[in-house]
C-alpha cells in the first residue's frame, strides 16, 4: 500500500506479515482454540475447514457446529428388538426373557449357561416351575448337568462334602438377562493345626506339620532308632477341626546294644589330568541316628573332594549302654591314579667330539618331570658334565609318582674321535698298527738283515685328536753286519743295540754321509752332498 513519502506491505486474509514487514506466511486457524471447531480442525493455506467424527454430522446452522446422528431411525440400527441411541453411538437391547447373541444386535431367547462344579461341591437346581434337573455329587470338577443352558428363573443349591464349607452363598438363580446372581462358589478344607514332629522323630505324611490335614484324616509318629514312643502312636483330625488327643506324643531314649555296618568299600580311577574326584560317602547302617566320622572333614550324602591314593574313613557309635562297648567300623576310598608322569624337553640323541685320551666332559640340559598328582622321585644314570670316553653311552631318566606310574626319558651321547691315517711302512719292514683304546699304536718291525736305527722311537701313537706322536713318518730299515770291532767297513759305523746288547755294523742312513776319519755316519750338508754328487759323475 503507497503512502505519502512510504509505503506499507499488508497481506491477505488467511496469513500474517513477518518482522521483516515485508514476508506473508499462512496463518494457522487451528492452533487457536481449534478454530472454533466443535470437531477437527483442518488448517489450509489461506484458510480452514472444520469436520465432524463418527455418529455426528456437520450442522446446518453454521460451520463450525456437530449434530449427533440417530442411527436409530435407519432400520432401527439393525437392531433385531430395542435400539437406543446416545450421542456419537447406539446400542441394541433385547425384550425381557431375551438376551444379545454374540453380534450385540439379535436376540435369542434368555438362558444362563452351565457352570463347572468345582471339587468337593454337590449341587441340586430346579427351574421355575419346580422340575428338578440332574445333579452333580461328585468330587470331580464337571458341568452339572447335560443340559447346555439352563432356562431363566433355574435355583440352584449347594452342599460342600464333610470336612469342607462353602466359600460363598450356596444358592444362585438364573436371572432374566441370562446371568447367574452370583458365582458357583467352591469348597474349602477343614483343616486341624500343624502338628511338630517329636524331637529323635518324625510325623506322617508331611502334611500333618504344615497344617493341611483334612477332617477325618489320620497322622502317624514314629521315633529315631535308640529311643522309644511314648503317647498316642496315631491322632485324628475332628469334623471341629481339632485333633483327637490333647499332646502329641514323645520320643524318649531307650539303652539298646549298637549296630554298625559300614558302606562297602569305594574305588575310583582319576580322570586325566586332575589330582582329585569327587565320591559321594553313603551312610552306614546302624540303630541310632548319632555317630561320629574320621576324618573329620568327610561328610555323608554329600558330595566331597577326595585326593588320589587311599583314604580310610571310621565310623563309631557310642553306646548309651555303659555296659557295652562302642562300634567301630572303618570303609576305605581308593582313588586310583593311572596317569604317568610326563617328562618335558627330553632331550634328543647327540655327538660330541673327543677333546682328551682322558675323557671329554659333556653337558646337556636336564628333562623335568610333572605328574597329574606329584612326581615323587626322579632318577639317572649320569650327571650333566659327566666324563665320557669315546663310544656311544645311553642316558636313562626314570620318573615316578606315588602310584607307581613311571616314565622314562632316553637319550644317546655318541661321543666320537678323529680317525687316525695309517702310517706308511718303513723301507725293508713293516708299520705294525694295531687298535687301541684311544686310537692307533704302531711297533715298526725290519725284515732279515735288517734293523732300525737304535736312536729312533720304537713305537708310535695317534689318539682321538688324529695326530700321531712323536712324528708321523716311521725311519727306514737300515742294513747291518754283525760287528767284530768297532772297525767297521766304508759305509757303516758301529752300533749296539740297546735291547740285546748286541754289537752290529750299522749302515749309514741315506740323509747321512761317511766319514773315513771318524768312521762315523754323520749328517751331510748342503755342500757336501754336492761335492759327493760330482765325484759320482767322475
Amino acid at each position: 500500500m503507497n503512502m505519502p513519502g512510504s509505503a506499507q506491505c499488508l497481506c491477505p486474509l488467511g496469513y500474517e506479515l513477518q518482522q521483516d514487514n515485508k514476508t506473508c506466511i499462512d496463518k494457522d486457524e487451528c492452533s487457536i482454540k481449534n478454530g472454533g471447531c466443535e470437531g477437527a480442525c483442518h488448517n489450509s493455506p489461506g484458510s480452514f475447514s472444520c469436520s465432524c467424527g463418527t455418529g455426528y454430522t456437520s450442522s446446518q446452522k453454521d460451520r463450525f457446529s456437530c449434530d449427533d446422528v440417530d442411527e436409530c431411525e435407519v432400520d432401527n440400527g439393525g437392531c433385531e428388538q430395542r435400539c437406543i441411541n446416545y450421542a456419537g453411538s447406539f446400542y441394541c437391547s433385547c425384550e425381557d426373557g431375551y438376551r444379545l447373541a454374540a453380534d450385540q444386535k439379535t436376540c435369542i431367547a434368555a438362558s444362563c449357561p452351565r457352570e463347572p462344579v468345582p471339587n468337593h461341591l454337590r449341587m441340586q437346581c430346579f427351574t421355575k416351575n419346580g422340575t428338578r434337573l440332574s445333579s452333580s455329587s461328585d468330587s470331580e470338577n464337571r458341568p452339572h448337568s447335560e443340559l447346555n443352558d439352563y432356562p431363566i428363573g433355574t435355583k440352584c443349591q449347594f452342599k460342600c462334602d464333610n470336612g469342607f464349607k462353602l466359600t460363598a452363598e450356596g444358592k444362585i438363580t438364573c436371572r432374566d438377562d441370562g446371568t447367574w446372581s452370583g458365582p458357583v462358589p467352591e469348597c474349602k478344607g477343614l483343616h486341624c493345626p500343624a502338628l511338630e514332629a517329636p524331637e529323635h522323630g518324625e510325623v506322617r505324611p508331611p502334611a500333618c506339620t504344615l497344617g493341611n490335614v483334612s477332617v477325618k484324616k489320620k497322622c502317624y509318629f514314629t521315633c529315631q532308632p535308640g529311643y522309644k514312643l511314648q503317647g498316642p502312636p496315631v491322632m485324628l483330625c475332628k469334623n471341629n477341626r481339632s485333633w483327637n488327643k490333647p499332646e502329641p506324643p514323645v520320643c524318649r531314649s531307650v539303652s539298646v546294644n549298637p549296630s554298625l555296618s559300614c558302606p562297602e568299600d569305594i574305588s575310583v580311577d582319576l580322570s586325566p589330568g586332575q589330582n582329585y574326584t569327587t565320591v559321594v560317602i553313603p551312610r552306614p547302617q546302624t540303630n541310632t541316628e548319632d555317630f561320629s566320622i574320621t576324618p573329620k572333614w568327610v561328610l555323608t550324602e554329600t558330595p566331597l573332594s577326595f585326593p588320589s591314593g587311599r583314604t580310610d574313613i571310621t565310623f563309631t557309635v557310642v553306646s548309651s549302654n555303659p555296659k557295652k562297648q562302642d562300634k567301630t567300623c572303618t570303609m576305605t576310598v581308593n582313588v586310583v591314579d593311572r596317569e604317568p608322569p610326563i617328562f618335558l624337553n627330553c632331550p634328543e640323541s647327540f655327538d660330541v667330539e673327543a677333546t682328551s685320551m682322558q675323557g671329554t666332559s659333556v653337558k646337556w640340559e636336564e628333562p623335568r618331570a610333572v605328574d597329574n598328582v606329584g612326581v615323587e622321585s626322579v632318577s639317572k644314570n649320569l650327571e650333566p658334565d659327566a666324563t665320557l670316553m669315546p663310544g656311544v653311552h645311553i642316558v636313562t631318566y626314570r620318573a615316578r609318582d606315588a602310584a607307581g606310574n613311571a616314565a622314562v626319558c632316553s637319550f644317546e651321547i655318541n661321543i666320537t674321535s678323529t680317525q687316525c691315517n695309517d702310517l706308511e711302512d718303513p723301507a725293508n719292514g713293516e708299520a705294525n698298527c694295531v687298535d687301541w683304546i684311544y686310537g692307533k699304536l704302531c711297533q715298526p718291525f725290519c725284515d732279515a738283515g735288517y734293523t732300525r736305527n737304535p736312536d729312533e722311537y720304537p713305537y708310535y701313537t695317534c689318539d682321538e685328536s688324529g695326530v700321531w706322536a712323536p712324528v708321523d713318518v716311521i725311519s727306514d730299515c737300515l742294513k747291518y753286519l754283525p760287528a767284530s770291532s768297532k772297525n767297521c767297513p766304508e759305509g757303516y759305523e758301529y752300533r749296539k743295540i740297546n735291547e740285546t746288547n748286541e754289537e752290529i755294523c750299522l749302515e749309514c742312513p741315506t740323509e747321512t754321509i761317511w766319514s773315513p776319519s771318524s768312521r762315523t755316519c754323520e749328517e751331510a750338508s748342503f755342500e757336501e752332498e754336492d761335492d759327493n754328487d760330482e765325484e759320482e759323475e767322475t
